[in-house]
C-alpha cells in the first residue's frame, strides 16, 4: 500500500496542490451553476434555484405510480422501458447515481394555464429542456445532463406524426434517430419525489396546486432539474 509518508515533504506539497485544484474546480462549478440559473430565467423559466442533489428526496414508490397509475401508453422514457432498453447492471439506479455523482443541481420551473397544455406544448417545453441543458455542455461542462418535466413523452406523436412509442412497440427500445436527441425522462421516471424535492428547495406553494389538485387547477408547473459536473 503506498501511503503519504513514503513520500514525505512531497507528498505535503501534493496535498496542497490538490486542495488547490479541488477549490478552484468548485469555484467554477458554483459560477456554471449560476450562469444555468441565469440561462433558464432567459429561456423563459419563471424560477429557477440552485440545489444540493443530496438533498432531493428519492423514493421507488415513484415508479410503482408510474407503472400502475398512468393513464398514457409505456414509451421509452418510462421506467420498466428505460431498463428494457439498455441491460443495466442490476444494482444500478439512475436517481441514486445522479445524487451521488453529480455535485450541483438546478431546478427551472414555469407556470402554465393547463387548458393550455396539448402534445405540441408538451414537445415545446421537452425541446426547451435540452436546449438548456446544451448551454451548460457547450459551456464545457459535457457530462451536464437533464432531467424534464413529468408527463409523457409526445417526440414521435408531433415530429413523426407516429402514434404510440416506436421505442417500445418497433425499435426494440431504442427512439427513432430524428427524436432521440431530445428525449429525456422525468424526475419520477428515476425515482424522485418531485413534490417533496421541490418543497425542500423552496417552491412549496407551487407544488401544492400539483399534489393536490394536479393539471386540472387554474394552474401547473412545467419543471426541469439541470445536473452539473
Amino acid at each position: 500500500m503506498v501511503t503519504a509518508e513514503k513520500f514525505g515533504a512531497k507528498s505535503h506539497g501534493l496535498e496542497a496542490s490538490t486542495t488547490a485544484i479541488l477549490e478552484d474546480r468548485w469555484g467554477e462549478l458554483i459560477k456554471q451553476a449560476e450562469a444555468s440559473r441565469q440561462k433558464a430565467l432567459d429561456l423563459g423559466y419563471d424560477e429557477a434555484v440552485i440545489f444540493d442533489p443530496k438533498d432531493l428526496v428519492y423514493d421507488e414508490k415513484t415508479w410503482i405510480k408510474c407503472l400502475m397509475g398512468c393513464i398514457h401508453p409505456r414509451s421509452r422514457v418510462c421506467p420498466d422501458q428505460q431498463r428494457l432498453a439498455i441491460p443495466y447492471p442490476a444494482e444500478w439506479n439512475q436517481g441514486k447515481d445522479l445524487q451521488n455523482l453529480y455535485s450541483v443541481g438546478i431546478a427551472a420551473t414555469k407556470w402554465f394555464d393547463p387548458k393550455e397544455y396539448d402534445a405540441a406544448r408538451n414537445v415545446m417545453e421537452n425541446k426547451l429542456a435540452v436546449e438548456w441543458e446544451k448551454d451548460a455542455v457547450y459551456s464545457g461542462w459535457y457530462f451536464a445532463t437533464v432531467l424534464r418535466f413529468g408527463g409523457p413523452c409526445k417526440l414521435c406523436l408531433v415530429d413523426l406524426d407516429i402514434q404510440g412509442c416506436p421505442a417500445v412497440n418497433e425499435y426494440g427500445g431504442w427512439c427513432p434517430p430524428e427524436v432521440a436527441p431530445f428525449a429525456r425522462p422525468c424526475p419520477e421516471a428515476v425515482g424522485f419525489d418531485v413534490v417533496k424535492s421541490a418543497r425542500k428547495y423552496g417552491t412549496e406553494d407551487f407544488f401544492h396546486i400539483r399534489e393536490h389538485q394536479s393539471t386540472y387547477a387554474d394552474k401547473a408547473p412545467f419543471t426541469a432539474w439541470l445536473f452539473i459536473d
